[in-house]
């Protein structure tokens, strides 16, 4: 098998097409490689580059304080890790003690197979939303390991931020509705 060539855009097995155009078009030139190091060593430097995800969150100060938040979590690889009724349990008192602790009144909230929903708000001006969504999802995570291997949530979370008083009710009404679609034990109000 032919050695792969790879360039500053992408990785090229010999015979096949590149995955994008080069600076010459389609075709992207081969590099030599004598001297520089094997196709496998600079594959690996390749691969070991960082990744760096979007920052799909606004600025800090916008998640302290009185504000209403609609937070939804999802499993890793949206796998159905609450199907076990007995874990969604821990997972919901976990969620209501730390709502508690860090100054948050949970209004609504709906654990479903492979992802949570939850609508709160802040009551005090040192409510941090994105430390609690930390202990939360921290204290969840360690819980699941104690029973089984893998990681439990998804990096990252889901965040929208209630501005009007009126969002409020038809949020809830659509936490409350997914819960009862679904028939599923882990919903509250």
């Amino acid at each position: 098998m032919a050695p792969l060539a790879v360039s500053s855009l992408s990785v090229v097995a010999p015979g096949f097409p590149p995955v994008c155009g080069g600076p010459d078009g389609w075709r992207l030139p081969r590099r030599s490689w004598s001297g520089s190091g094997s196709p496998a060593s600079s594959l690996a430097i390749l691969l070991r580059m960082p990744f760096n995800r979007k920052n799909i969150r606004l600025a800090p100060q916008n998640y302290l304080g009185y504000g209403t938040y609609f937070v939804t979590i999802c499993s890793h690889n949206r796998n159905p890790r609450f199907a076990d009724i007995s874990f969604g349990h821990v997972a919901l008192g976990h969620l209501i003690s730390l709502s508690a602790r860090h100054s948050f009144l949970l209004h609504a909230f709906c654990l479903m197979p492979d992802h949570l929903h939850f609508l709160s708000e802040g009551n005090s001006p040192r409510s941090n939303l994105l430390r609690f969504v930390t202990a939360f999802k921290r204290r969840t995570a360690l819980a699941y390991k104690n029973r089984t291997a893998g990681p439990l949530w998804q990096t990252k979370f889901y965040d929208h931020i209630l501005r009007a008083p009126d969002q409020v009710e038809s949020v809830a009404c659509y936490i409350w509705a997914g819960c009862r679609s679904l028939r599923f034990k882990g919903c509250g109000f």
